[in-house]
């Protein structure tokens, strides 16, 4: 729509300011749904990287690399040559991106290429002979069964966690226990999920229930290796297969459950957490409790240390 505006403008008129180009996009695209001040100075601010008053000039560069500039050329055969002489697929940075999203493009291609690889093998077993079905569904059986085994029992820490989250004599509470609360509760739902649909899917292989939809995708899943979507619905997001979510899933547990039954740990792990971004701002806050500041006057500084974080024995100050 707005493409088909400045093409018209364009062969309308003989000459075209820069910033008329700018204006009709702003006014004619984005006016009617941005009446905030604000929002208007933003979109003014966005169209100045993607056309500044040097638009015209030779030699204004997009990206880094000096792939994507303003070419050196006056006929139209020369835009056109240039054009064609791009890259396939632009670069993140080319729309203000930063350079990770172009990795991400990546997994999910790989991503999207694999499952219908997958889904193709998956067309081709249930095709084959029923003595061969047999042996693949033994072999998810026996891998659901010891899975059940390994996935943690949800705990029930509400005992443990009032230990911790006492006030004292009018002081103020850790601010980090409301965090083990939250992952606590996320965790266990969590756990429950993964455990409910694993015994299902082994009574369901073993006959004792109906094969349903979901189980399906379990079981589809399972044998790919790859972690159930009914167990994505409960999780954090993550690109890690089967084995390592199942790893990741025990360590978190593991590391969540020691800490509201010992007491808050000299060292968090952060992958443990469904939100790390709590943790920090509960350490923050309880900062500024510590030194009696306002918590707007506390930074955060990274560092990556040189030592193990089991070599940590002072907890941060509470």
């Amino acid at each position: 729509y707005c493409i088909v505006h400045l093409r018209d403008v364009l062969d309308e008129f003989d000459m075209v300011t820069v910033k008329s180009i700018r204006q009709l996009v702003r006014d004619l695209m984005y006016a009617g749904r941005m009446m905030d001040t604000h929002d208007l100075t933003t979109v003014e601010a966005l169209l100045l990287n993607y056309l500044p008053d040097q638009l015209v000039r030779y030699g204004l560069e997009y990206t880094d690399d000096g792939v994507y500039v303003t070419p050196n050329a006056v006929e139209t055969e020369s835009y056109v040559s240039y054009v064609d002489s791009l890259p396939a697929v632009a670069p993140a940075e080319l729309f203000g991106l930063p350079h990770a999203a172009d990795r991400q493009r990546l997994v999910a291609m790989t991503d999207f290429c694999l499952e219908k690889l997958q889904e193709t093998q998956n067309l081709i077993w249930d095709e084959s002979a029923a003595e061969f079905d047999k042996v693949r569904l033994r072999r998810i059986w026996e891998i659901a069964a010891g899975l059940v085994k390994r996935v943690p029992v949800p705990t029930d820490v509400t005992e443990m966690v009032k230990k911790h989250s006492s006030a004292g004599e009018g002081g103020p509470a850790d601010a980090r226990t409301r965090v083990l609360v939250q992952e606590m509760h996320l965790r266990g739902r969590l756990v429950s999920a993964v455990r409910k649909s694993l015994e299902q899917l082994t009574a369901t292989l073993e006959g004792r229930l109906v094969m349903m939809g979901d189980m399906m995708e379990v079981a589809r899943a399972i044998d790919n290796g790859r972690v159930p979507d009914a167990w994505l619905r409960f999780s954090p997001p993550t690109e890690l297969p089967l084995a390592q979510y199942i790893h990741r899933l025990m360590d978190s547990d593991r590391f969540l459950v020691e800490w509201a039954k010992s007491g808050t740990p000299a060292a968090f792990w952060l992958p443990a957490f469904f939100f790390p971004e709590a943790l920090i701002s509960a350490t923050c806050i309880n900062l500024a409790r510590h030194h009696g500041v306002g918590i707007e006057t506390v930074g955060i500084h990274f560092e990556v240390p040189e030592h193990s974080p089991s070599s940590i024995s002072v907890p941060v100050t509470s």
